[in-house]
C-alpha cells in the first residue's frame, strides 16, 4: 500500500469512528435475534474451553509460571482430590 492509500484509509477509519462512535465504543446485547443453522451428517458435537489467558500474553505467563514453579511459591498439581 502506498503513503496516499494509508492516509486514504486512516481518513476513512477517523471518518467511521465519527459518525458512529457508539457503535465501536458501547456494547449492547442483541436480543430476539433468530439464525438457521444447517448441519452436516454425522457431525461431532463438542464444547472449547475459553481462553483465560489471552493469547498474545500466553508465552510470557509461561514464562512466569514456570519462573513461580521453581521458585516454589507455586506448586504444579498431578491430579485433583476430592476437595480442591
Amino acid at each position: 500500500m502506498g503513503e496516499d492509500e494509508n492516509s486514504n484509509l486512516e481518513l476513512m477509519k477517523g471518518r467511521f469512528y465519527a459518525d458512529f462512535k457508539k457503535l465501536f465504543t458501547v456494547n449492547h446485547e442483541i436480543k430476539n435475534f433468530a439464525y438457521d443453522v444447517e448441519f452436516k451428517k454425522n457431525m461431532e458435537i463438542f464444547q472449547k474451553k475459553g481462553r483465560r489467558v489471552p493469547i498474545h500474553l500466553q508465552s510470557a505467563v509461561e514464562v512466569e509460571l514456570k519462573k513461580l514453579q521453581k521458585e516454589r511459591h507455586l506448586v504444579k498439581l498431578e491430579e485433583l482430590g476430592e476437595n480442591v
